[in-house]
């Protein structure tokens, strides 16, 4: 441009140079100059148009690359990758890109003259007005995200930046798609957030229950629930503090085998785990550990650190050892039953075949009179021990049932040990063993307050088995006072108990568990009854012993002769089991209320001698109406279990029109408490089954020979 306009200059001055010489007056000096001169810029015009024409090709070549250049620069602008679009003052495009104009959904022949705004979404619509009012403002370029809001379409995030036009009224935008990048970024602002509820979630959770969350690398505790110090009694801190704690801890029993796994290549690396063991709290409590313990990998499945969870499971170990034992017991209470009901058939079946058998040689008339008394005896002593038998079974009953009483009264310890005494001689002096008894207090000390009939059935099932398991040496009992207590024994040489032995033998059914030649009798519920008895009194039983050598067992009772409780007529014990009784009362009018035929019959035989009228009923109801046609009934024998009316119910009808007939309950149960609920009933007294003679007919003295 610049040459151009040199050119030009020069050509106006060698213009003005030919005016000049046409102008001058010719001579001859004139004239020879002149023509030099115009020769020479002849020249000059020559030369210079010849440069004039060089200048308009170029300007022609130049003016063709302009063009070229137009062209390229319409098509870039046309085809770029990014947006362009120009804007006037009212935001009208006035100018857009296919690009943009893919951006914003449209062709661009309809996009020219439409307001931009209306595709920014309203979300962002406040960001692009400041945008672009600051782009106007400040004449400067400016920059913005943006979101496009397209009908049918997803959104695009845009980034623009803006200038102004060299002519001040366009704002000329560039817009630039981000939409992948702020999705990706706006994925993972919700996984943050995500990642951020759910460690809150966490928090929340471990905060709240009882097991213990662990983290750790090789060398620190990275994170520990609060369950930790619910489980070992000890603050988190100090496990942060002394990572080394979880191991410390461990019971000595069991810490060579955790510390093992601990140690173990695999669990720094890869291993899962899940053992159990012991730990001792910081109070001393022993607990059990349930710990379950894997690897934390990184994207690479590279191993980063570990984790684990720890749990209480004490109360569950305790559980499932409970378990183990209630079944253990179980299997062996049905061992001992089994051998129990196994021997109770065969000690039932013995008495049995001894009453049946020798009541069936009775039929023989052919027998003396000393063969009969000797069969008869038989079946006394059979019966006896049968009876022996069900009592036992009864009071093993009782006694678990709790309906077991005791019936305390002033009793002589002395007399009792004189009588038990007087009762075994003969059968111990058939054995050939030396038999003797000891009492430590005078007879006017001896008196304690007990249950008297208790006392006697400990001592009968002791000196029993002494008797029972000795074949030679000797057999004491007696006692010594200790303090407030009286100590009892009961001392023999006979075969021994095993140290292995010497507890179960006071479990039930337990002596059918002995194998011993000699334990040929018995239901192996003595000692059971006996130390339930002993227990109930307030003492205590227990035993020495060796094999072959001997045994010894000792018990103790309270030793207190304060009166406790004041003895009524009602307590008097009638123990006239082997006296002989000559009845003074007779003439007696008896009502026999019993519906088993055979009970009706020895009832019948036993009260001849003192009835002078019998009369039979078989039923409460006929019990009833028999005393209210026969006022003048002087005795009822009341069964207490009758058909269509018991023997209590009917007894309570009875007083309502008769309130003097002396009424004496029977029954068979043979509990503890019957006597009561016999003179609750309004009855006189009671007896219970099987019903001997001698009893009843001093009962009966009782009442009918004042």
């Amino acid at each position: 441009m610049k040459k151009r306009n040199k050119n030009l200059a020069d050509t106006a001055t060698l213009r003005q140079k030919a005016e000049n010489l046409l102008k001058c007056q010719p001579t001859q000096a004139n004239l020879q100059t002149s023509e030099a001169d115009m020769l020479k810029l002849i020249h000059e015009l020559q030369v210079h148009q010849i440069e004039l024409e060089m200048q308009n090709d170029e300007l022609v070549i130049a003016k063709e690359r302009a063009e070229l250049a137009e062209e390229k620069y319409a098509e870039l602008y046309d085809f770029a990758p990014s947006g362009y679009l120009s804007l006037s003052e009212k935001c009208e495009i006035t100018g857009i890109n296919f690009e943009a104009a893919r951006m914003l959904g449209k062709e661009r022949s309809l996009l020219i003259k439409k307001r931009f705004d209306l595709f920014v979404s309203v979300n962002t619509q406040a960001t692009f007005n400041h945008f672009f009012r600051d782009v106007f403002s400040r004449k400067a370029k400016q920059t913005c995200e943006i979101m496009l809001s397209i009908k049918d379409n997803l959104p695009i995030y845009l980034m623009i930046d803006g200038n102004i036009s060299q002519s001040g009224n366009l704002c000329l935008l560039t817009l630039t798609d981000i939409t992948k990048r702020k999705l990706a970024e706006i994925n993972l602002l919700e996984s943050n957030i995500r990642i951020e509820e759910s460690e809150n979630k966490f928090q929340q959770l471990v905060a709240n229950i009882d097991e213990c969350f662990w983290l750790r690398d090789d060398n620190k505790i990275l994170y520990v629930s609060p369950g930790f110090e619910k489980i070992w009694g000890i603050p988190c801190q100090c496990l942060y503090d002394n990572p080394q704690l979880f191991s410390e801890k461990i019971h000595p029993d069991d810490k060579s085998v955790v510390l093992k796994i601990l140690q173990s290549d695999n669990f720094r690396k890869n291993g899962i785990f899940n053992y159990d063991y012991r730990i001792i709290r910081e109070d001393k409590e022993v607990r059990w550990i349930n710990a379950k313990s894997f690897p934390v990998m990184d994207h690479n499945g590279k191993f980063i650190r570990r984790a684990g969870i720890a749990i209480d499971i004490t109360e569950k170990i305790q559980k499932h050892q409970e378990l183990i034992k209630a079944k253990e017991h179980a299997e062996e209470s049905d061992r001992l039953k089994s051998a129990f009901l196994a021997n109770m058939s065969h000690e039932i079946r013995t008495p049995m075949n001894g009453i049946l058998g020798f009541a069936e040689l009775l039929k023989n008339q052919e027998l003396t009179g000393d063969e009969q008394q000797e069969y008869i005896k038989i079946i006394e002593k059979s019966g006896a021990r049968m009876l022996n038998i069900i009592n036992d079974i009864i009071d093993i009953s009782k006694i678990e049932a709790g309906l077991m009483e005791l019936d305390i009264r002033l009793s002589n310890i002395n007399e009792q040990i004189e009588y038990i005494y007087t009762f075994f001689k003969p059968e111990v002096d058939t054995k050939g063993i030396m038999f003797s008894f000891k009492n430590s207090l005078p007879i006017k000390e001896s008196f304690i307050y007990t249950d008297r009939e208790k006392v006697y059935a400990i001592f009968t099932n002791m000196v029993k088995n002494a008797i029972k398991f000795s074949n030679k040496g000797a057999i004491e009992f007696g006692y010594l006072t200790k303090g407030d207590f009286l100590e009892f024994y009961v001392k023999d040489t006979g075969i021994g108990i095993p140290k292995n032995r010497q507890k179960a033998i006071f479990e039930r059914f337990i002596q059918a568990d002995i194998k011993d030649q000699n334990a040929t009798q018995g239901a192996g519920l003595g000692l059971a009854i006996t130390k339930a008895y002993i227990e109930m009194l307030g003492g205590k039983l227990w035993v020495e012993s060796e094999e072959d050598i001997g045994s010894t067992f000792y018990f103790t009772l309270p030793y207190n002769t304060e009166q406790k409780k004041i003895a009524t007529q009602k307590d008097l014990l009638f123990d006239l089991a082997d006296s002989s009784f000559t009845s003074e009362a007779s003439g007696l009018k008896i009502l026999i209320a019993e519906d088993d035929n055979v009970s009706g019959k020895l009832l019948d035989i036993d009260v001849e001698k003192v009835a002078n009228v019998i009369i039979k009923a078989r039923t409460g109801v006929e019990a009833v109406e028999s005393c209210r046609n026969n006022p003048d009934i002087d005795l009822v024998l009341m069964d207490v279990r009758m058909p269509e009316m018991d023997g209590y119910q009917a007894t309570r009808q009875i007083r309502q029109f008769n309130k003097n007939v002396i009424i004496i309950a029977q029954t068979a149960y043979g509990l503890s408490g019957d006597r009561e609920k016999a003179i609750e009933n309004e009855c006189n007294d009671y007896i219970t089954k099987p019903i001997r003679k001698s009893e009843l007919l001093a009962l009966i003295q009782k009442y009918f020979n004042k």
